[in-house]
């Protein structure tokens, strides 16, 4: 455990949402960099994509931890769980 303005995070919380931070920001662009090569244009010639990924990369997190899904309760079913993802994935787009 350690403090983030005086707040208790547990490691391995922080490094999981680190690693989503990291798998939603690389999903992102893959799928961007996908859309335009079906269409046949080049990411080259387009505004920057950065700001856009990270914001939805935070977004999806701070939507994914208000919904729960960083809570550690064992008392919770797979289908508690599922519901929680479901949710927060149609938040999310």
């Amino acid at each position: 455990m350690f403090r983030v303005f005086h707040h208790y995070v547990s490691l391995p919380t922080a490094l999981l949402m680190g690693a989503e931070l990291l798998i939603l920001m690389l999903a992102a662009y893959a799928g961007i960099e996908f859309q335009y090569f079906l269409g046949g244009a080049s990411l080259l010639n387009q505004a920057p994509l950065a700001p856009q990924i990270v914001l939805f990369a935070f977004l999806m997190l701070f939507i994914m931890s208000g919904l729960g899904v960083y809570q550690v309760d064992p008392f919770a079913s797979p289908i508690t769980s599922l519901v929680r993802m479901v949710v927060a994935l149609a938040l999310g787009f």
